[in-house]
């Protein structure tokens, strides 16, 4: 293999890697200043769970609907215009202060929204095309990089509006411009799947997509409600901005972490057992830290629950791949927008009960999520075992 070829082909995947990384960035830090859009325009809890719950349910939405969009092009047209669409969100600063904005920022939350979702099938396809590089290890590298985007996006943001208020956001704005760059400058062209070499996995096993699906759904929805309600909670106890966006970042850097340890299980073990294991072993660690939230030491038990339950959620993906219903394209946009576009309209529906509830409880009864995952998961592998059929990439 020539050297010179595999070396610009690894500059493409950490190009590729850095753009998934920025735009989930961009995409991960609201929820940890929603305390501070929420104070500064005199915006309710629910308020704030729509504003955050829109954004989420419409880049879902937009990503299952543009997945396949662009299939015979080899140019990344929409990986640049999402960038472009995806900061749109820092520009927040410019509304004025009050309650009435509420539409204008709902607005700047769908175009990021449509932002970050077009950008990531694209990503997908673009690291397809380095064949000299093996799939699983551009797979691990590129999804790496959307996790350590959402933790950093957690942590930075917090920090300059604390700083600079939200006119600190205008800085995230340079990251977007950084993304075109790099995907111009490195040639960043896109895999064209000929419609001869798209595999019939129907034909090879007899597990349905949609089990698959109902046991991801809960899933995502306990993280993003985790996500969404665990800076406002810290913010309720006292603790301050950054604080709250450290908290979440620590709990998704226990993903990122988890994923390589139970991917590597996985390879033994098979990636539905290691889901199950992985969401149940997080909830004792979820209750634990509620016990103790007062405490700055509890964030070590967020690490270990995030070690579990954001980490099952690529086992869930894995498993869906290798299940019969629509086609592989569509399984992976609904796995992926589907079932976070579930989530976000149960997080949109729980904003409406937060101040009637709680968020102590919301946060508490948010590990269940995981629990029924975990459920659904047993049941659908006691299924598998109890026939025959060609389960291999599964158990």
């Amino acid at each position: 293999m020539n050297d010179k070829l595999l070396i610009f082909r690894w500059k493409q995947l950490f190009a590729v890697t850095l753009a998934h990384l920025i735009i989930d960035m961009l995409a991960g830090m609201l929820p940890t200043i929603l305390p501070a859009i929420q104070i500064q325009f005199a915006l309710t809890v629910a308020q704030g769970a729509l504003i955050l719950g829109t954004l989420n349910l419409t880049c879902n939405i937009v990503q299952v609907l543009t997945g396949h969009l662009r299939s015979d092009k080899k140019k990344p047209l929409f990986m640049h215009i999402g960038f472009l669409l995806a900061g749109a969100i820092c520009l927040i600063a410019l509304l004025p202060r009050s309650a009435d904005s509420m539409p204008a920022i709902l607005m700047l939350a769908v175009v990021t929204a449509i932002g970050v979702a077009i950008l990531h099938p694209e990503g997908m396809r673009a690291i397809h095309i380095l064949r000299q590089i093996s799939a699983p290890i551009t797979t691990s590298v590129f999804m790496t990089g959307g996790f350590v985007g959402v933790s950093a996006g957690m942590l930075i943001a917090p920090i300059l509006v604390t700083v600079f208020g939200l006119e600190g956001l205008y800085f995230m704005l340079l990251f977007p411009a950084a993304g075109i760059a790099l995907i111009y400058f490195l040639r960043i062209k896109l895999a064209v799947e000929k419609p001869r070499s798209i595999q019939k996995t129907s034909e090879k096993v007899t597990l349905s997509f949609w089990p698959v699906m109902i046991m991801a759904f809960p899933t995502t929805t306990a993280t993003s409600i985790i996500c969404w309600i665990l800076p406002m909670r810290l913010h309720e106890l006292g603790f301050e901005l950054t604080f709250g966006g450290i908290c979440s970042m620590v709990f998704s850097l226990g993903g990122v972490i988890g994923s390589f340890f139970w991917a590597k299980v996985a390879g033994k073990k098979g990636p539905l057992f290691c889901a199950i294991i992985a969401l149940v072993s997080s909830v004792p660690f979820l209750i634990c830290y509620q016990a103790v939230i007062e405490h700055r030491l509890a964030i070590i038990f967020l690490f270990l629950a995030g070690f579990g339950s954001i980490a099952a959620y690529p086992l869930i993906a894995t498993v869906a791949r290798y299940t019969y219903g629509p086609n592989l394209g569509m399984r992976m946009s609904l796995i992926v927008g589907g079932s976070w576009g579930i989530a976000s309209l149960i997080q949109i529906v729980t904003g409406y009960f937060a101040e009637d509830i709680g968020m102590h409880n919301i946060l508490l009864f948010s590990s269940a999520g995981y629990l029924i995952s975990a459920i659904v998961g047993f049941i659908i592998l006691k299924h598998i075992r109890s026939i025959d059929g060609d389960f291999s990439g599964i158990i």
